[in-house]
């Protein structure tokens, strides 16, 4: 599976890239030619808003190697010739530019080819070396990142903090165990983290909002009983039972909803 795309802000854009994925109606600025949205194009100012065609700019000798492969993408650079230009695409999620390709000589591109290939099989034991190197400390962070959320909540439930840890902490994930406060094992990311737990774990959060009440709306009504557990995980108590939802209209119908979607959007 290839690596994710880096994205890059528009302080870091280098001195000289092209770009992909145009807005409709946007020009060559040398030639007026509307350029479709998947053509490549060089920038011709620092954010890369007025665009030169590869005719116009002199892109035509070099190729396009799509991003995945880092070793080929650092080998592209030919010492005297036509220096390799990365191309970046928007991403609206991110909002920030994403690398998804570089354009480089064919002589270039094919003495790079020839190199990876050279070495490999080296380049695997090192990336295997580093999967095994990497494993082991995420184990130890985890096993850090529990026994914090054991000291700090000491009522919570014998195996809870692994499961916690687990869910926070997973990779590629975005969660807070994640960032950077969380491998300081900061007070702030830790609480978050069982935060989010009794959220989903203790509270009618997720039936909530699968019953369709608004998320705003459905973190208001459960916020009672999430600061009751949380409160009883700090001092050490056991977690005390939910308190019976009053049967009112309201509360009928949406027992009715859910029972007749079943479980299925249950963790």
């Amino acid at each position: 599976m290839s690596p994710p795309r880096r994205p890059i802000a528009a302080a870091a854009l280098p001195a000289e890239f092209a770009r992909r994925g145009h807005q409709p109606g946007t020009r060559c600025v040398a030639c007026r030619r509307l350029l479709r949205r998947d053509e490549i194009a060089l920038a011709q100012d620092a954010g890369g808003r007025r665009l030169a065609c590869a005719a116009c700019a002199g892109l035509g000798g070099l190729e396009f190697v799509p991003a995945g492969n880092p070793a080929l993408t650092r080998r592209l650079q030919q010492p005297g010739g036509r220096a390799a230009v990365p191309v970046l695409e928007w991403h609206h999620r991110q909002r920030r530019h994403v690398r998804v390709g570089t354009l480089a000589a064919a002589a270039a591109v094919v003495r790079a080819r020839a190199a990876c290939l050279a070495d490999a099989d080296a380049r695997a034991g090192r990336r295997q070396r580093n999967q095994v190197r990497l494993a082991r400390e995420d184990a130890a962070y985890h096993a850090e990142f529990a026994a914090a959320v054991r000291a700090r909540f000491p009522g919570c439930p014998a195996g809870e903090e692994r499961r916690i840890t687990d869910h926070a902490c997973a990779k590629h994930s975005g969660r807070v165990g994640r960032g950077a406060a969380a491998k300081e094992l900061s007070e702030r990311a830790v609480t978050l983290a069982v935060v989010a737990w009794i959220r989903h774990q203790e509270t009618a959060y997720d039936r909530l909002l699968a019953g369709g009440v608004p998320r705003a709306t459905a973190r208001e009504r459960i916020r009672p009983r999430l600061r009751e557990v949380l409160a009883a995980w700090r001092t050490g108590q056991a977690t005390p039972a939910p308190a019976p939802a009053p049967a009112t209209p309201a509360n009928a119908e949406l027992r009715a909803r859910l029972d007749a979607a079943g479980d299925f959007f249950l963790d």
